[in-house]
């Protein structure tokens, strides 16, 4: 769901940017006092494998293609404030490197995916692995985070989309229900992953005396 140059109006361009300026400078000023050796290594396989992801491009319509988001397993894996910061760097190089993207949209795109993807499953995934326990409340979690991670970002994008002179018909009517398939797909990914980086002991299931 990367936005290519010229899909947005400028001053939507101008406002997302910004958004996502000042998000990114927040998360890494939240890391200066919990960063650890271990998460920025989670972050780094996480982002890596997002990067892979996301490399598969299905064209939508206009300048518009559907892929794998990857921030509620990334969420998972390294925590908020790194999984901003390594979707914020997956989607730069994309743009930069690889013509994924337009330059003067790498602002929205970083908003949809990385900000307005990981904060709604950061809270999906409180929300549920506060209430559930043990693998059945991870995997709970990692399913509904992903789920609605996605179709929050295909929103955000939507609306952008709009704002900008797409009809609503194109804007909404086309990008949900493409996205919705997707996002059943990406779902299924993700509990694979997640099942494996729990094998490995990379994600901890939340232990019922924790649970509220």
């Amino acid at each position: 769901m990367h936005l290519a140059n010229g899909t947005l109006a400028n001053y939507v361009c101008t406002a997302t940017a910004a958004v996502s300026t000042a998000t990114v400078i927040f998360a890494a000023t939240r890391l200066r006092s919990c960063v650890t050796r271990e998460r920025l290594l989670k972050a780094a396989i996480g982002a890596a494998i997002v990067f892979v992801a996301q490399m598969y491009d299905v064209p939508l319509f206009g300048n518009v293609a559907v892929h794998p988001i990857g921030a509620a397993f990334l969420t998972l894996l390294a925590g908020p404030e790194l999984a901003i910061l390594g979707m914020t760097l997956v989607i730069a190089t994309q743009a930069l490197f690889m013509n994924d993207g337009g330059l003067a949209e790498l602002g929205a795109n970083v908003f949809n995916m990385g900000i307005v993807g990981v904060g709604v499953a950061t809270l999906v995934l409180h929300m549920v692995r506060t209430r559930v326990a043990g693998t059945s409340g991870l995997l709970a979690a990692a399913a509904l985070a992903s789920v609605t991670s996605v179709m929050a970002a295909v929103g955000a994008m939507s609306l952008e989309l709009a704002l900008s002179g797409t009809p609503a018909l194109a804007a909404f009517g086309l990008t949900m229900p493409a996205h919705a398939g997707f996002a059943a797909w990406e779902t299924v990914v993700t509990l694979a992953l997640v099942l494996v980086a729990a094998r490995l002991r990379a994600i901890e299931p939340v232990a019922a005396s924790t649970v509220s």
